[in-house]
């Protein structure tokens, strides 16, 4: 049977599962793979990934499951886990602007490194640090 058939599907990983499992946003998952967004995004609403992508899922799928999540090489954008950006605000009880003019940052960064969808440079990590240790008036 061709690769790429409904039938071959079922022994691939869930795409959007595994990327849950491992804590990646698509862009860390799609560059660790050498793949684009477009390619992983397809992948998630299911079309098959190319052959020489199959392997390196499936490791990915088996060191999730076992709880043994790799560090993958993401490069210098690599900033290792992320907290939780909105939990942390609304446990201090602050809004987004108070957090953005903290950061020297509009609102649409914090909006957008709470979702995932971007990830905030490594010096605003340290200021986040401070953030978390600092009152600020509201």
């Amino acid at each position: 049977m061709p690769y790429g058939t409904a039938n071959s599907k079922k022994t691939l990983p869930n795409v959007r599962r595994l990327r849950a499992r491992l804590g990646l946003s698509r862009r860390a998952l799609a560059k660790a793979l050498g793949a684009s967004e477009t390619a992983l995004h397809r992948w998630e609403h299911g079309r098959a990934p190319g052959k020489h992508f199959v392997p390196r899922l499936r490791e990915l799928a088996v060191q999730a499951r076992t709880g043994k999540v790799p560090r993958l090489r993401l490069g210098p954008a690599d900033l290792g886990p992320l907290p939780d950006l909105r939990a942390l605000r609304r446990k201090l009880d602050v809004s987004r602007r108070a957090v953005a003019k903290f950061l020297g940052v509009g609102e649409a960064s914090i909006a957008n490194w709470e979702t995932g969808f971007r990830r905030p440079q490594k010096w605003h990590l340290a200021r986040l640090r401070d953030f978390a240790a600092t009152e600020i008036p509201p």
